[in-house]
């Protein structure tokens, strides 16, 4: 998996990089995965974990590596 997610960190982008995995292996639905991503920019280190650039990266990371399931987002 790759680990860049738009964070201004190594670590900014190793923590995003662990939830993705956990993400696609518990296949979450995107509110949970939003969630975490939430969780993860409420530390100062890493707030950027809700930007836009950041979320459009892990939501194609999550379509690529798990295409068929329903991420629970209608249309």
């Amino acid at each position: 998996m790759k680990n860049n997610f738009a964070m201004f960190t190594k670590k900014g982008n190793n923590e995003v990089g662990k939830l993705v995995d956990a993400a696609i292996a518990g296949e979450w639905s995107w509110e949970k995965t939003s969630y975490g991503l939430t969780l993860i920019g409420m530390v100062s280190s890493t707030e950027e974990a809700t930007d836009t650039a950041v979320r459009e990266l892990v939501w194609d990371a999550m379509i690529t590596f798990n295409p068929g399931m329903d991420f629970g987002v209608t249309e």
